[in-house]
């Protein structure tokens, strides 16, 4: 597991994500790449979907 660079930060970013994803989201290597693939997406009543790759290069750990 990957650790956060600022543990607080790290804290803070899951406890916003938890209050704006409260159903949380998916991940994918296939996800919407643009703004508006990923508003379509949404406004279709689909869950946030985010991008697996690039997770090595992270500034956040996993979890809280």
């Amino acid at each position: 597991m990957k650790s956060p660079i600022d543990p607080l930060l790290n804290v803070a970013i899951v406890h916003i994500a938890s209050r704006l994803l409260p159903n949380g989201f998916d991940v994918s290597d296939e996800a919407p790449d643009t703004y508006e693939k990923l508003k379509a997406h949404l406004c279709a009543g689909k869950r946030m979907i985010v991008w697996s790759g690039g997770s090595e290069a992270t500034v956040y750990g996993i979890g809280a």
